[in-house]
């Protein structure tokens, strides 16, 4: 499947009731705001590289036109993203991005919508169709949820989310998410004021440890200044970079890191994006580095 993601059958689309002219924001443009550019705060844009630009020229772009795809899935399953997963995160989300005290049980709503976000990535579409379904799989056995107790095997995972999302609610309920918000600790990072977090069409990334290859936590950059991290643990080691330790477990503590951090940060970003990264400044974006494959 090409990574512009138009090649799919607009017809089956149609019998599922899409609009032709839907377009459906996988990345929420309330999310996206964090990373209004410098230069345009009265605006509504960000600076965007595409990755399959060979001259990796950052350009400015309008919020709501970016982090979208048309007919991607139904006006229900939109609507109930709405509704059921995004409004209730969003006070939560802008409580972190004030560096306000939460505490952790405050955070089911975000952890909701960290895991849906994994599932409505167009990313995670493409590694089913490529029947690369086991990758789903390892990643939500990471964070607590085993898809065998819900009765889902590899094949009808895989058939699910390449049916145009319809069915990412049975994976995604209130009491798998409860569990993953009470069994992980949650910490926010903090950069000093050189540093800057960028993001991408793929925001919410599954890390993994080096040594036994075995996923042990999620990162989530909220802000320009600021990411989420979820261990499973209570312990993150990115590999000499730092280790990541939460020492809390009933609230969200908020742990300064240095710029170096960021830049590991903002490449493993880049490496895990699908086409397009996202950031407030065009220099953060020019220096993440996307590994060669």
């Amino acid at each position: 499947m090409p990574l512009d993601g138009h090649s799919y059958n607009l017809a089956q689309h149609a019998r599922n009731g899409m609009n032709e002219t839907a377009r459906n924001h996988f990345v929420t443009r309330h999310y996206l705001r964090a990373w209004k550019a410098w230069e345009d705060e009265i605006g509504d844009r960000i600076h965007m590289l595409d990755l399959q630009d060979e001259h990796r020229t950052p350009r400015l772009v309008g919020v709501g036109d970016v982090g979208m795809e048309r007919h991607l899935y139904s006006s229900e399953i939109e609507h109930a993203f709405k509704v059921e997963v995004e409004e209730p995160a969003q006070p939560v989300i802008d409580k972190l991005r004030a560096t306000e005290h939460v505490k952790r049980r405050e955070l089911l709503p975000l952890v909701r919508y960290v895991l849906c976000q994994m599932t409505r990535t167009p990313i995670y579409r493409d590694f089913l169709a490529d029947r690369e379904s086991t990758l789903m799989v390892d990643a939500f056995r990471a964070i607590g949820i085993d898809t065998k107790d819900l009765g889902y095997d590899q094949e009808r995972i895989r058939a699910m989310f390449c049916d145009g999302f319809g069915k990412y609610r049975s994976l995604i309920d209130r009491p798998q998410s409860n569990r993953c918000a009470r069994e992980m600790g949650w910490i926010v990072i903090r950069l000093p004021s050189f540093g800057e977090f960028i993001t991408s069409d793929n925001p919410v990334f599954i890390w993994w440890t080096e040594a036994d290859s075995i996923p042990n936590g999620i990162v989530f950059p909220i802000a320009p200044k600021l990411a989420l991290i979820g261990a499973k643990h209570n312990r993150v080691t990115f590999r000499s970079t730092a280790t990541v330790t939460i020492r809390n477990p009933t609230i969200v503590e908020y742990r300064r890191v240095g710029d170096g951090f960021a830049q590991y940060i903002n490449d493993t970003i880049s490496g895990c994006a699908r086409r397009f990264l996202f950031g407030k400044s065009q220099a953060a974006l020019a220096r993440a580095k996307r590994p060669r494959t």
